[in-house]
């Protein structure tokens, strides 16, 4: 009896080392839920939403620039910050075709691209375009620099602990983001 106590006690103990977004901890609390278009889904803790971009002082030529990224829990959609605490947000896509190297040959194959987001708070729907945010959202606080939005990632940990990355938009043509359907994002709830 005093055996079987000991093992769900240490049972109950590995539990809880495994779940890293325990409310209250530092590693953000509630997990955001994240479904792909294979119909998975998976909690993220710690999750953010991230956003790429390159940057140059004034005066300085792009091409002499940094790339940097802005972490977020608000979703940057041109000059508007939107919150998303208890919000969930629908990624649209659309299918293509687009010649791609495939084995030493160029062959037409298809490709999945991001054309929209809808953005539900409390039971209101907002549809949103693929705007890139200002720079003001992307830089610190007043830099003076030239700032251009490459893409949007949602980025988190698993329950497991493992650190990942799902590319949701693109707002360049630098920045390519065709995922798999195991790692296309069609929808994420955040928490409250």
């Amino acid at each position: 009896m005093a055996a079987r106590a000991r093992l769900a006690s240490a049972a109950a103990a590995v539990m809880l080392l495994a779940v890293p977004w325990l409310p209250g901890d530092e590693t953000g609390g509630e997990p955001a839920i994240v479904y792909f278009a294979d119909g998975s889904n998976m909690p993220l803790a710690s999750w953010s939403l991230s956003y790429e971009y390159d940057a140059s002082a004034p005066g300085t030529a792009r091409a002499f620039g940094s790339t940097s990224r802005r972490e977020s829990h608000d979703l940057f959609s041109g000059k508007k910050a939107l919150p998303t605490a208890g919000a969930v947000l629908q990624v649209q896509y659309r299918e293509y075709e687009q010649s791609q190297e495939v084995d030493g040959e160029t062959k037409s194959v298809k490709v999945t691209v991001a054309t929209g987001l809808t953005l539900t708070q409390g039971g209101k729907k907002s549809e949103l375009k693929l705007e890139a945010p200002s720079k003001e959202f992307l830089l610190p606080q007043g830099d003076k620099g030239m700032a251009r939005a490459l893409g949007l990632d949602l980025q988190g940990s698993t329950l497991t602990g493992t650190k990942r990355s799902f590319c949701l938009v693109s707002y360049s043509f630098d920045v390519e983001c065709h995922p798999s359907a195991s790692d296309r994002v069609v929808k994420v709830e955040f928490p409250k």
